[in-house]
């Protein structure tokens, strides 16, 4: 079965954006600051990480990721497993069985109150399962 990565917290193309000349991911936890070493391209491409990133929306499945970022396979297979292990470490990434995940349509009333519940939350944050066409 093919897994759909479900980016929680963050959109794929701004990070690919804001990773594309670093060397390191920062992360702050409860004051502490670390630093994960963001994997390399095995063929010199210096927005490798972008080019994966770019396509993790909740709707591309990893086969399809592969296919859009038009990578060497085992260049793919390297860094996607790399980005995978550290965005998932920190609860951002994970992965699902499930053919539809979208981020939630709020009215206006309930986008207030998710605002004010938890002010720093992007939109895209919140995902759920269509489960009328799941099953």
């Amino acid at each position: 079965m093919n897994y759909r990565p479900i980016p929680c917290r963050f959109d794929g193309k701004l990070l690919g954006l804001a990773l594309r000349n670093l060397t390191y991911f920062p992360w702050k936890s409860n004051n502490l600051d670390l630093f994960f070493r963001l994997p390399t391209s095995m063929y010199d491409e210096s927005d490798a990480v972008q080019r994966v990133l770019k396509h993790i929306d909740g709707k591309n499945t990893i086969h399809e990721i592969k296919k859009l970022s038009q990578l060497k396979i085992e260049d793919f297979d390297h860094l996607f497993g790399e980005m995978f292990d550290i965005l998932n470490s920190q609860g951002k990434l994970y992965l699902s069985k499930y053919p539809v995940v979208m981020a939630e349509n709020f009215s206006d009333i309930e986008m207030m109150l998710r605002q004010a519940v938890y002010p720093n939350m992007p939109r895209n944050g919140y995902h759920h399962y269509d489960c009328e066409r799941i099953l």
